[in-house]
């Protein structure tokens, strides 16, 4: 499924590839750029939250920073559960 384009939500560009989705952008919410390939996301970004860049490699979490709370380069190396 690529190129999904809502104007009020406001969603666009889900493309995905296999396991994989990328570019979904969202003007409210707002998420862009959520990537998927296998257990791995990359580029969550919201403004309002504000969380950007989770990484997942295994069970790995890097880089998830938020403003507001505010928590940033969170990293984990095992599980999360």
């Amino acid at each position: 499924m690529t190129n999904v384009g809502r104007v009020g939500g406001r969603m666009t560009n889900v493309g995905r590839v296999g396991g994989r989705m990328t570019s979904v952008g969202r003007v409210g919410g707002r998420m862009t750029n959520v990537g998927r390939v296998g257990g791995r996301m990359t580029n969550v970004g919201r403004v309002g939250g504000r969380m950007t860049s989770v990484g997942r490699v295994g069970g790995r979490m890097t880089n998830l920073g938020r403003v507001g709370g505010r928590m940033t380069n969170v990293g984990r190396v095992g599980r999360v559960s």
